[in-house]
């Protein structure tokens, strides 16, 4: 991962604007690892389960695609970006039945160790609205 800045030149077109190539810099130059030590668990309602969770940014990738972890729902992070995202594909445990209630809940908790190493873990659940068939 890496991020890409155009700025464009100044009025001459001799050399990059001040105010816009320092706003680059100093964007693409900071810090901003919000977590280390990372444990991201992700948990589903009856009649759902994660086969895949995975980070989309924020960290760079294991490069030999382990997470260490042995179980689709967690992944381990060893620093996090304020700005990372994440992935997650979810699948029916049962392609037979329907899930028994008209929305989902997908529940994510982050435990992770802040700046001055406390321990914290934040936790966010989304609904997700059920369609019969599509």
């Amino acid at each position: 991962g890496g991020r890409l800045f155009y700025v464009p030149p100044d009025q001459d077109g001799a050399r990059p604007a001040g105010a816009a190539l320092e706003e680059a810099l100093s964007e693409g130059l900071s810090v901003s690892h919000a977590a280390v030590d990372a444990v991201l668990r992700l948990r589903t309602s009856q009649g759902l389960r994660v086969v895949g969770l995975r980070p989309l940014s924020g960290m760079g990738p294991d490069p030999e695609g382990e997470d260490g972890a042995g179980d689709d729902s967690i992944v381990l992070l060893p620093s996090v970006d304020r700005a990372a995202t994440f992935a997650a594909e979810l699948r029916h445990t049962d392609d037979k039945k329907a899930l028994p209630a008209k929305t989902a809940y997908v529940q994510s908790a982050l435990l992770y160790s802040g700046p001055a190493g406390e321990r914290r873990i934040r936790v966010s659940t989304r609904e997700i609205p059920v369609a019969d068939s599509f």
